[in-house]
């Protein structure tokens, strides 16, 4: 699988003023949020609203994505949305060799529940605080916003009336003070998203989609026994499948 172009901005600094259109489709977007949040909650599945729904900057087509952190809890979201919502799709992926492997489940509006299918590492974990990270009840409310880094490097600062947004690239003490994350989180997402904007198009290590009948599991363990790199992936981190 490719990921799209991304164009990095190197040197913006300015102030985006929402119209009440945009305002009108956060609020939309965040309902959509708000139902499935409290829905996973009701089936005591933590859940987090993360990316541009959380910090505000959207657009028509702005996924909803919403992240469960319990990796254990993966055949039990699956069940539980499966009772109550269309699954589109379900989609194993992992960026690299080393990095977690997770799980999208796709619903309509463009909303994207992901699951790790291991423990993610600190740096993992950040990386949903970096990109914007809202928790419920605060994410039920279109105008609480968090801030957070998009993939064109820029630092999202919502303000009343919409957001600042800069550059990252010469600023990076900022963002991990503002954001809490590490300077190796800071760098990797640089180096990832300028090595993207200057090819095109980057890969991604594993990307599988998994049929309605078929058990996730199942899948992830014939990925592993046929993939050594996956098979020490599930060792280090404690996965036993």
């Amino acid at each position: 699988m490719f990921l799209r172009r991304t164009h990095v901005e190197k040197y913006t600094e300015r102030e985006v003023i929402y119209s009440e259109d945009h305002w009108s489709l956060l609020q939309e977007k965040r309902a959509i949020a708000e139902e499935i949040m409290r829905y996973l909650l009701r089936n005591n599945i933590t859940p987090y609203l993360f990316g541009s729904v959380a910090r505000g900057d959207i657009h028509r087509d702005s996924d909803i994505e919403i992240i469960i952190f319990e990796h254990s809890l993966l055949t039990y979201v699956d069940i539980i949305l499966a009772q109550k919502y269309d699954i589109i799709e379900r989609e194993i992926i992992q960026a690299t060799p080393r990095a977690a492997i997770k799980v999208i489940f796709r619903l309509s509006d463009l909303v994207e529940i992901v699951v790790p299918a291991v423990p993610l590492t600190k740096i993992e974990h950040e990386f949903y605080r970096y990109g914007g990270l809202i928790e419920p009840p605060q994410a039920y409310s279109y105008r609480k916003r968090v801030p957070g880094v998009n993939k064109r490097l820029c630092m999202i600062i919502p303000t009343e009336r919409g957001h600042m947004e800069w550059s990252i690239i010469g600023r990076e003490s900022e963002v991990i003070r503002i954001l809490g994350v590490s300077p190796e989180l800071i760098e990797e997402r640089k180096r990832v998203l300028m090595q993207r904007d200057a090819r095109g198009r980057t890969g991604v290590y594993l990307s599988v989609k998994v049929d309605p009948d078929e058990d996730i599991y199942s899948i992830l363990r014939r990925i592993r026994d046929r993939d050594p790199a996956i098979k020490r992936l599930f060792k280090l981190r404690g996965v036993s499948i």
